[in-house]
């Protein structure tokens, strides 16, 4: 729990501070405009995994994860050479397991629409379907293969070995905050899904192609998110219906359409 605090603080410093356009609505409407909207992200991604960049990193993590399968005992050797290594993995264990669950990308999300911010609204949602979505893959993937880890630890498909959780989740949330916001803000979740990758290697939970599959399978998982919102934000959803309370009693519903979008604008509520 106090992993998943410190992350939640430290995710809500990344985006540049930007107040919702959405002062008129209340957050109630929001955050069921938020949900209406979820399928259409997971529809949109669906189909970008079939894009240049996304089929590059599948492609470019099988090609490595082949490589490292046939040297796999060299380069477990020479990851896990030094004792001292296991001295620092334990952070690696706790980053992934936070960002797998995505508690604290869901965190800065439920932030985002109580302060009605649209920079951590954006960030939260984002972070939050990468991480499900990577997730199902991952779930799905170490299901079907029922890989045992080379600790012999773990029980039942769903802790198998292929591919490794840790490193899809923090690639899709390292990949998602690169195509979302740049290179520089992504910089450090780079640099943190790398260490949890190679400390799962050091602890013995994971072979290096299966931490090689994860990064690959989370990196597209990301890219393919930040993708289906760039398609969502200027305004696929150009029908809502709300709920209306007007200020002299009672209640109702209102109905809103669009006609066309304006330069720059967001489409959201």
């Amino acid at each position: 729990m106090k992993l998943s605090f410190l992350a939640l603080i430290a995710f809500s410093h990344i985006p540049a501070a930007a107040y919702a356009q959405c002062r008129s609505h209340s957050r109630l409407d929001v955050f069921r405009y938020d949900m209406q909207t979820c399928p259409i992200i997971w529809k949109r991604s669906a189909g970008n995994y079939a894009k240049k960049k996304e089929l590059m990193m599948l492609g470019t993590a099988a090609g490595a994860g082949v490589i490292a399968w046939q040297f796999n005992g060299k380069f477990t050797r020479e990851i896990r050479r030094h004792e001292n290594y296991r001295d620092f993995t334990s952070f690696g264990d706790s980053y992934g397991r936070a960002v797998n669950l995505g508690f604290a990308q869901f965190g800065v999300y439920l932030t985002g629409v109580a302060f009605k911010n649209d920079s951590l609204r954006e960030f939260g949602i984002l972070t939050t379907h990468s991480a499900l979505l990577s997730g199902a893959f991952a779930v799905g993937l170490k299901f079907a293969t029922n890989s045992p880890r080379p600790d012999g630890s773990g029980g039942g498909r769903l802790s198998s070995s292929f591919p490794s959780g840790h490193a899809t989740g923090t690639a899709a949330l390292a990949g998602t905050v690169q195509r979302r916001y740049g290179t520089l803000k992504a910089a450090p979740f780079h640099l943190a899904s790398l260490y949890t990758g190679l400390t799962r290697i050091v602890d013995n939970k994971h072979r290096p192609y299966e931490v090689i599959a994860g990064w690959g399978l989370g990196y597209a998982t990301g890219f393919a998110i930040a993708r289906a919102w760039d398609k969502i934000r200027p305004g696929e959803k150009n029908f809502a219906m709300l709920p209306w309370a007007p200020t002299e009693g009672g209640a109702g519903l209102s109905f809103q359409a669009r006609f066309g979008r304006s330069p720059g604008e967001e489409g959201q509520p």
